[in-house]
């Protein structure tokens, strides 16, 4: 995920996810749609998750026996270009976590470290600015969408 475009597409379809799982609110015998702050409450967001996973892979490759293949592999491909980003968010997401390289070799410590880490999350939600509807606007537009929903009852019966 390279792009806070796309990071928040995830985030809205990983919502969208949390809402069909975890089901309506039942308030004053009317169903209503679980808010962000609820569905958060119940489970870690997906952005957060990826990030301590990342952290745990790498230090996965980092404990690993250097005669490995998978080792081998790690370091030859590191040097790349498109790679670097790779490693440039570990070593962001380390200092955030702060966990010191040390703590990496300790595979307990390091587990428990990233499990605690709250990662913040990388993108902020964007606040659209409420329109100001005067009370004739909203008269007018609630008598507009009156007669189209009585056109559209006509119509299909």
């Amino acid at each position: 995920m390279k792009r806070k475009g796309s990071l928040r597409k995830l985030e809205v379809k990983d919502r969208k996810m949390l809402r069909k799982i975890l089901g309506p609110i039942k308030e004053n015998n009317e169903f209503r749609r679980r808010h962000n702050n609820e569905l958060y409450y119940q489970s870690e967001d997906i952005i957060t998750s990826m990030r301590k996973r990342r952290l745990m892979f790498s230090g996965h490759l980092e404990r690993m026996n250097q005669e490995r293949l998978t080792h081998r592999l790690h370091t030859a491909i590191s040097s790349r270009k498109s790679y670097s980003k790779w490693s440039q968010q570990v070593k962001k997401d380390l200092q955030e976590g702060l966990i010191s390289s040390d703590d990496v070799q300790n595979r307990e410590r390091f587990r428990e470290q990233v499990k605690a880490s709250n990662f913040q999350p990388l993108t902020t939600p964007t606040l659209r600015p409420a329109s100001k509807w005067s009370q004739e606007r909203k008269e007018a537009h609630s008598t507009k969408m009156k007669t189209y929903w009585q056109r559209k009852k006509n119509t299909t019966t």
